[in-house]
């Protein structure tokens, strides 16, 4: 899955410290970015209006050097209200983050799309709704939600025609039928 934020709403208010270089075969930068005063870590407060460094804003424009990988660390949550977009990626076929693997490995995001929508909508997350909904042209499902709702409708057989008759659970109090 893919989440995409406006980083001048995870920026906002915070300070940032220059954590380290990584060397890798494509070196990374890494920033902690944090609501505290991390005087006492081994970090450096960094002044991204006046730093030298990959990491800049000016005239109210965040900007970083693309030739190496940023990397940057929060210690707080991201709020999903926050979020401006939900796409699903191609998992890559060898490398996983999570130790063992997933059963996601090579896939195209189809099956983690439906696992998502069903997760969303069965637990009436309105807070992750405007990442899910293109308002132009017009009002309608993201490409992702549309992704994630076929996904289900196909692991539910829904499109068989098998699926009949009425429905009833309580939600938020109230029944839907």
């Amino acid at each position: 899955m893919q989440f995409t934020f406006d980083f001048t709403d995870i920026a906002a208010g915070r300070k940032i410290y220059w954590v380290e270089v990584r060397k890798y075969k494509r070196h990374a930068y890494r920033f902690i970015i944090s609501n505290q005063d991390l005087k006492k870590m081994p970090v450096t407060a960094y002044d991204a209006t006046s730093e030298e460094g990959p990491l800049r804003y000016a005239k109210g424009v965040w900007f970083w050097n693309s030739e190496h990988t940023a990397e940057f660390l929060l210690d707080a949550s991201i709020l999903l209200h926050q979020c401006k977009k939900i796409d699903f990626k191609k998992h890559h076929a060898m490398f996983c983050a999570l130790p063992g693997g997933c059963n996601d490995l090579g896939g195209d995001g189809e099956s983690a799309a439906g696992r998502v929508m069903a997760y969303v909508l069965s637990r009436c997350l309105r807070g992750i709704d405007l990442p899910l909904i293109e308002t132009t042209p017009k009002k309608a499902l993201s490409t992702a939600a549309e992704r994630g709702i076929s996904s289900l409708c196909a692991a539910l057989d829904a499109e068989s025609g098998k699926l009949s008759g009425p429905l009833k659970a309580a939600i938020n109090e109230h029944a839907v039928e």
